[in-house]
């Protein structure tokens, strides 16, 4: 099993619908079609908030070959959905015009010492 991540930067006013847009939205879309699961947001914390929210929302994937098909399928339309969603959002005062900034990464779990998923 790997951990599908990704990491968004959030600002002060776009906080609360983003929360709210992950967990009534994104989550339960990703859920539906069974190939990610055991999806949760988190917020990553730091030692300032002076520049917006740092959040990262994970999966469960069953290896690599699963993650492209649902990128294929479903990724990619959902990511395009949260740019028309959240348009032009302002990080650290300044605009950014892809859509919200974010960054994705396929780690593996570490269980008793041993790297799993491989």
């Amino acid at each position: 099993m790997l951990i599908y991540n990704t990491t968004y930067a959030v600002s002060e006013e776009d906080l609360a619908y983003f929360i709210v847009w992950i967990r009534e939205r994104m989550i339960p879309a990703v859920h539906a079609d069974g190939y990610l699961t055991d999806g949760r947001l988190a917020r990553i914390l730091t030692s300032s908030d002076d520049e917006g929210y740092s959040f990262c929302l994970q999966f469960s994937v069953a290896d690599s070959a699963v993650l492209h098909q649902w990128l294929l399928r479903q990724g990619r339309q959902l990511q395009n959905e949260m740019k028309k969603v959240f348009g032009n959002l302002s990080l650290n005062g300044k605009k950014h015009d892809s859509g919200m900034p974010s960054f994705q990464a396929l780690a593996t779990a570490i269980s008793r010492g041993r790297l799993t998923g491989e």
